[in-house]
């Protein structure tokens, strides 16, 4: 799938569409309560291949462990740019 930027409200919030084998939007929604960042996420996905949504009840287990793996991923990826950015304040 792709995503594209269709809203702009940065640093608030922003807007996806997603095109491809998933179509939908994702709103992500950011917002500072003392020195915690809140972050919401909602994601309203589906497909319009047939394919896919015919196989998608069978592939169920296989579809749950890639999305907690490519998540574990994205956590593992988030916490490292979050170190460095870290760094380099401290060091800045």
């Amino acid at each position: 799938w792709q995503g594209r930027l269709v809203e702009n409200h940065m640093p608030d919030s922003w807007v996806i569409e997603a095109t491809g084998d998933l179509v939908g939007r994702g709103v992500w929604r950011l917002e500072q309560q003392g020195p915690v960042a809140l972050v919401s996420h909602d994601w309203q996905v589906g497909s319009d291949r047939l394919l896919f949504r015919m196989l998608a009840p069978l592939l169920r287990r296989v579809m749950v462990s890639n999305h907690n793996w490519a998540m574990a991923k994205g956590a593992l990826g988030l916490r490292a740019e979050l170190a460095r950015r870290s760094s380099q304040a401290v060091r800045g």
